[in-house]
């Protein structure tokens, strides 16, 4: 038995010597042994060469060849190796190989054709080829894709073969000739940045891909990039925008690192609440300014809790401490996260808060209180506010009217029917036609009656739906003023009286028709004119500088005036004259209600004189007992003096007689005893007293006399038609000695008179009858209430005194007073209190004429009842004045 090694050696020597006859059976051994081996090692070495040849291929064509193409070709190469051709399987395989990689080439030719035509006619950028032309100075267009005939608004078969120039004619002022040429010369591709592209055609924003091809051709690629640009320019408005909210921001902002809390950036609104330049609060620690009580904590990064309008303490550079509130939120800046802190002061909120309470307060007050009614009217129709004004002018209340339509219980039943009709229209628009203006209309009351109103409508938007709110003013009381005006005017018109009405500059603005019944002058004539037309040159210049003074003092001027009409006749007329003001008191006009007194001032003549002599028959009487009194112990004292004379004159008869010198002696005793018994007789001793008394009291009854005459003189004095400065004080005086009869017997009267009074212009006998009417009036109303047997007197007290550019009189008296009732009529013609047959009521009416109309004073009175009346004479002093600018007839 053969060991292994022993049958190694033997194979190893039949494989080292040549075979022989006698090896014959070993190499068919061998054979059998090892042919299936080298079958298959051939079969791989020929599938090896095949499978390089498949990768070849797959990596030049990049396609996998099918799978009937693999099983021939593999069949061509194993039977063409088998057979030992394998040089032969080689060409065939790379000739096999070459047509197919022809039929690649043009199979990927053709579908790359496709592909770039499906690319070309379908993308959305447009595409246009140009072939340059005179060497590049200008080109044709060769093809335009459906793109670019959207972009350009033109049609392929338009601009195919024209110049670019001529189908484009704005290209060379927008860059793209230029830049064609480049790219033609240099073959380097271009991009042209977007610009504004524009001829008559068409207008946009142009961006521009140019390059140029192997073949010679220049390919341009362009978009409209109009919408981007307009993009562009709404993103860098919106950019613009946030900056300039960020900057404008009335909240203060904080972007903060949350890693580090330190402020990265802020903004104004912040810098301002802090009270610290930008500069100073960037690169800080929030903690610095916001919420410093929780500084290194961050409830946000550390225990993720959401800030959302919290009140926080701001510290303000000057470390006073603000309370804002304050919203922190997460943002993302440059791919980090950062924290968004906001905050705004709450001092403004709570002011405003307050404000608005205020402003609420208010407008509940306002509406409360205003006289207008103000009515809200919601998108129904129906009442949706109600003030306590429209309680009281239309009667209904909030709880009555509240939810029912506004035209059911407002509007009359004639006019609902055009309100409901309208009220649609309304709805839809918040238009009509009495919104945004003010109308006159009648309205409904709760009790059924109708009531003019002013309705002043206005329409406002609230949740998308129109209201109305409208004011209303009861103007029943205007309309019945306007009515009232109405019949006024008529009345006006119609009046007697002449009524003229100026500007502040003295221009006549309107005349009745009596002004030219009474002046001759037409209301054409007079209107425009000045009121020196009717001047007569009868009035000094301190009476029209009196009347202006008056009337530019805001009140009232009474006077007569003497006019003269159009023909050049005099003529009369008792004028008042009062301002008329606007309602901020500024003086706008003046009107003057004028009566022609031409008559009635012949006719107070007459009645003046008939007073004067009835005053003086009254005054007869007591002037005579005056008069009789002094001229009775005159004539007495005269007969005394006459009777003592007459016995004084027998004494020095007799004592001629006795002291004869020649007589005896002895008789000279006995003449003496005589003569004293002569003296005895007389009573020398009371005539030596009573002749010096009775020649004193005779002369002081002559005074009394000449006293009472005189003042009868100075009183009667007739005057005359001027005015002449006369000393009121003398004046006075006389006619309180004429009337010294009436008020004797139940007063005591005491004067008071200014020494230093200055002289007066007066009609004096008219004067002098207002002082005498005032004087009896106080005697008769001390008279009165004195009762009979009463031995009391009244009071009765004259005063004189200068007050500025007047001198004032008083007479007061301690009478029983004028009741209030018939204050105002004292100075009525023909009104008096006095029993029928004891008085005529014209003294203090004429008195008052005399005084007002004739001096331009004043007369009035104070009076207490039970206590006593005082009237007040102020007439003016005569002064130099210059013109006045301004005359009023």
């Amino acid at each position: 038995m053969k060991t292994a090694h022993d049958q190694t050696s033997g194979e190893h020597e039949m494989m080292t010597h040549p075979i022989s006859h006698q090896n014959y059976p070993s190499l068919l051994l061998f054979v059998k042994r090892y042919a299936f081996i080298l079958a298959v090692l051939w079969t791989v070495i020929i599938f090896m060469m095949f499978g390089r040849h498949l990768f070849e291929v797959y990596e030049k064509t990049q396609q996998l060849p099918t799978r009937n193409q693999v099983v021939v070709e593999a069949m061509v190469y194993f039977v063409l190796w088998t057979l030992g051709l394998g040089g032969l399987a080689l060409g065939v395989s790379y000739l096999w190989r070459g047509i197919r990689e022809r039929d690649r080439i043009q199979e990927a030719l053709r579908k790359s054709e496709e592909w770039f035509e499906g690319i070309f006619e379908n993308m959305k950028c447009g595409v246009a080829v140009y072939d340059a032309v005179h060497d590049g100075e200008d080109f044709i267009i060769v093809d335009f894709n459906p793109a670019a005939e959207r972009i350009e608004k033109v049609d392929k078969e338009d601009v195919i073969g024209k110049r670019v120039t001529e189908a484009f004619p704005g290209v060379e002022d927008f860059g793209l000739l230029n830049v064609l040429r480049r790219v033609w010369q240099t073959s380097k591709p271009e991009f042209v940045p977007a610009n504004l592209y524009e001829d008559e055609r068409n207008s946009g924003w142009r961006e521009n891909y140019v390059y140029r091809l192997t073949s010679g051709y220049v390919f341009a690629v362009f978009e409209d990039v109009t919408d981007r640009r307009r993009s562009d320019e709404k993103l860098r408005e919106s950019l613009s925008r946030q900056e300039s909210i960020l900057q404008n921001l009335q909240a203060g902002i904080m972007i903060i690192d949350p890693e580090t809390h330190v402020i990265v950036e802020v903004n104004p609104a912040a810098a301002t609440l802090i009270g610290a330049p930008i500069e100073e609060i960037t690169g800080k620690v929030c903690h610095d300014f916001v919420c410093p009580n929780a500084r290194g904590a961050c409830p946000v990064t550390d225990k993720g809790i959401t800030v959302d309008c919290r009140d926080c303490i701001l510290l303000t550079n000057s470390k006073d401490q603000r309370h804002v509130m304050k919203t922190v939120t997460t943002i993302m800046l440059d791919g980090k996260p950062h924290l968004l802190e906001s905050f705004v002061d709450l001092s403004d909120r709570i002011k405003a808060e307050n404000n608005l309470r205020d402003s609420e307060q208010k407008m509940r007050a306002i509406t409360s209180a205003a006289q207008d009614a103000i009515v809200m009217m919601d998108h129904e129709g129906k009442v949706a506010f109600w003030n306590k004004a429209a309680e009281r002018i239309f009667g209904w209340s909030w709880e009555e009217i509240t939810n029912r339509k506004v035209h059911e219980v407002l509007t009359p039943e004639r006019l609902r029917d055009a309100h409901y009709k309208a009220f649609p229209a309304f709805q839809m628009t918040g238009e009509g036609a009495a919104v945004g203006k003010t109308i006159q209309l009648p309205a409904l009351r709760k009790d059924g009656t109708e009531i003019p109103i002013d309705l002043s409508l206005s329409a406002f938007q609230l949740d998308g739906k129109w209201c109305s709110i409208g004011m209303a003013r009861d103007i029943s009381e205007r309309v019945e003023n306007e009515q009232s005006q109405a019949r006024l005017k008529s009345a006006i018109e119609a009046a007697s009286e002449t009524i003229v009405i100026i500007d502040t500059d003295g221009v006549i603005q309107y005349v009745n028709p009596q002004f030219e019944r009474t002046t001759g002058y037409t209301c054409e004539e007079a209107i425009g004119a000045n009121p020196r037309l009717l001047n007569s040159g009868e009035h000094d210049e301190s009476f029209y500088k009196d009347l202006w003074e008056t009337i530019l003092a805001g009140e009232t001027w009474n006077g007569r005036f003497t006019n003269k009409a159009k023909d050049g006749t005099l003529f009369y007329e008792d004028a008042t004259i009062s301002p008329i003001m606007n309602e901020s008191g500024e003086i706008i006009n003046y009107v003057a209600v004028k009566r022609d007194v031409t008559r009635q001032k012949e006719l107070e003549g007459q009645l003046q004189q008939a007073q004067k002599l009835e005053s003086i028959g009254q005054l007869a009487a007591g002037i005579a007992h005056e008069i009789n009194t002094p001229i009775q112990y005159v004539g007495d004292n005269t007969r005394f003096v006459r009777e003592s004379v007459e016995e004084l004159m027998a004494i020095i008869s007799r004592c001629g007689e006795l002291v004869d010198l020649n007589a005896p002696k002895e008789r000279w005793q006995e003449r003496a005893d005589e003569f004293r018994r002569m003296i005895e007789e007389i009573d020398l001793e009371f005539i030596k007293e009573e002749i010096p008394t009775a020649i004193e009291q005779t002369l002081d009854g002559v005074d009394r006399v000449a006293e009472i005459v005189l003042a009868m003189k100075d009183f009667s004095h007739p005057g005359g038609e001027e005015k002449t400065p006369i000393d009121l004080n003398k004046a006075i005086n006389s006619t309180i000695t004429v009337c010294r009869n009436r008020w004797k017997y139940v007063a005591d009267l005491e004067t008071d008179f200014q020494a230093d009074l200055p002289m007066v212009p007066c009609l004096v006998g008219e004067f002098n009858q207002v002082v005498l009417n005032i004087v009896v009036n106080a005697a008769d109303a001390i008279g009165e209430n004195v009762s009979e047997g009463d031995d009391r007197k009244g009071q009765i007290k004259v005063s004189t005194r200068r007050d500025g550019e007047s001198v004032e009189i008083r007479v007061c008296d301690t009478g029983g007073g004028i009741p209030e009732e018939i204050q105002q009529k004292v100075f009525d013609p023909f009104f008096t209190t006095k029993d029928v047959g004891k008085g005529t009521g014209q003294g203090l009416a004429i008195s008052h004429d005399v005084i007002v109309n004739k001096h331009g004073g004043t007369l009035r009175l104070e009076t207490e009842p039970g206590i006593g009346t005082t009237f007040i004479i102020r007439l003016p002093i005569a002064t130099e004045s210059t013109q006045p600018q301004q005359e009023a007839a």
